[in-house]
């Protein structure tokens, strides 16, 4: 009875191991997901937040969009905190442990390219920007950005 109890814990524990794994793939699937295919979105309306926001759900990765648009300053502000959140990780690295020293030269670089987040992000909200880079028009017929109206299939 010891023994199988002991089998049960190992299957439980690899199942977690396993489960961890899946779940670090299927975040970096969503992180490189671009929620089109062939040029057009893959977003279905989920439930509205609590707090009325729109939100949308990926039909390929599962991920959850939430279209609330903020401002300049607030994602400057947003990208000023992460900035910081990254500093404390630096300083709490040990240069002499060769995880934190990857770990590290990937800070570093998101640290870098947190300035580009307010400039694309301007580009893609603004109501002049009327075409992604293959050319697709997302916006509505006014000429207006489609904010929050995803061209939902």
């Amino acid at each position: 009875m010891a023994e199988e109890k002991m089998n049960i814990k190992k299957q439980a524990e690899e199942i977690d191991r396993q489960n961890k794994k899946f779940n670090k793939y299927r975040e970096e699937l969503k992180a490189k997901c671009t929620h089109t295919r062939n040029g057009e979105l893959t977003l279905v309306r989920g439930k509205n937040s609590n707090n009325g926001e729109l939100v949308y759900i990926c039909k390929q990765c599962k991920k959850e969009l939430h279209f609330n648009q903020m401002s300049e300053a607030e994602l400057q502000e947003a990208c000023n905190k992460i900035d910081s959140a990254i500093d404390v990780i630096k300083v709490n690295a040990n240069p002499n442990n060769e995880n934190d020293v990857e770990m590290l030269k990937k800070m570093a670089k998101t640290q870098y390219r947190l300035g580009e987040i307010v400039a694309y992000y301007k580009a893609a909200t603004s109501r002049n920007n009327k075409h992604r880079g293959n050319g697709n028009n997302h916006h509505d017929n006014n000429g207006g950005g489609v904010w929050g109206k995803p061209s939902i299939q």
